[in-house]
């Protein structure tokens, strides 16, 4: 007799056996069927195997084969991580992806500027069919994916800077003292006259080129951190420095006048006084009993550097 067809079935991930015809010229002696794709034996037993017997066999136990095929695919659902804020301490391994998926190198540190990192998600390539699906590997039984991921700049750091107050000395010198690690970027600086945050196209001074000063006053020295790709910009800051005017001395001038005075009679000098410097008077008494009086004033005049 002929052996009856038996069907296969699509794997379900719940147990199945096969379907066996029913008939009373056998019996099925074996069907366990399985859960997992794969081929199980489906044995029938002819019930009068003296009178009976299978086309392409003369024994009475014929074992078919039952088959639980590979189920379609599911649809991969690439994962959408979390934002991230730069930082040069933490990996890939510090951010968290659905369930199955991992990242292919997780040591990398993400950037601000990435184009997405590669990560795999483990799927049941024994189960279903994703031969057809991008990024399989039947090997590794991965599909890998490249994953998008926002990083935001984190906040740069400045230096300290300190104000370098002197007194004017003629020589020209550093304004402020920058201490510390800049992190996250160049520091640059601008100098004004007034106390009024510049344009930003005045930072023109870095880290290599302090910005520096001779004559007296005061200088508003602003600075920031320009951030680069991973870092954003601080927010300006400055230091009120002064070069004062020394007390005595300085590029002051010397002015000399001299005044004539001559009385008819023996009457007293007259009067001179100065503000800042002194006065010379002298007499000289006339053979017609008049007096010249002349007074000399020498007077000090501070200059843009020099003494008040």
């Amino acid at each position: 007799m002929t052996e009856p067809v038996i069907n296969s079935k699509t794997y379900t991930g719940d147990k199945q056996t096969a379907d066996v015809a029913a008939s009373t010229l056998y019996t099925v002696t074996t069907n366990n069927g399985g859960t997992a794709v794969g081929n199980y034996d489906v044995v029938l037993t002819l019930t009068d195997a003296g009178n009976y017997k299978w086309t392409d066999s003369e024994v009475a136990a014929k074992t078919l084969k039952f088959n639980i095929t590979k189920a379609t695919a599911p649809t991969v659902n690439v994962p959408t991580p979390e934002t991230v804020t730069y930082d040069p301490a933490r990996t890939l391994a510090d951010v968290a992806l659905a369930d199955g998926w991992a990242w292919t190198d997780s040591n990398t540190v993400p950037t601000v500027s990435n184009s997405g990192y590669q990560a795999a998600l483990t799927v049941d390539g024994d189960n279903y069919d994703y031969s057809s699906v991008d990024g399989y590997s039947a090997e590794t039984k991965k599909v890998t994916r490249t994953v998008a991921l926002t990083v935001n700049k984190a906040a740069a750091t400045a230096a300290t800077v300190t104000a370098n107050n002197r007194t004017y000395d003629g020589t020209e010198k550093p304004l402020v003292t920058v201490t510390g690690e800049t992190i996250g970027g160049e520091m640059k600086y601008a100098v004004t006259t007034v106390n009024q945050e510049p344009g930003a196209e005045a930072y023109t001074f870095n880290t290599t080129s302090i910005p520096t000063g001779t004559n007296a006053g005061t200088y508003y020295v602003w600075y920031k951190v320009m951030g680069d790709e991973n870092h954003s910009d601080t927010t300006p800051a400055c230091v009120t420095v002064t070069i004062s005017r020394p007390s005595s001395g300085g590029d002051s001038s010397t002015s000399t006048s001299t005044t004539t005075i001559t009385t008819k009679d023996n009457t007293s000098n007259p009067d001179a006084s100065t503000t800042n410097g002194t006065v010379t008077v002298s007499t000289t008494k006339n053979a017609d009993g008049s007096t010249t009086a002349k007074t000399t004033e020498t007077a000090t005049v501070a200059g843009e550097n020099g003494s008040k």
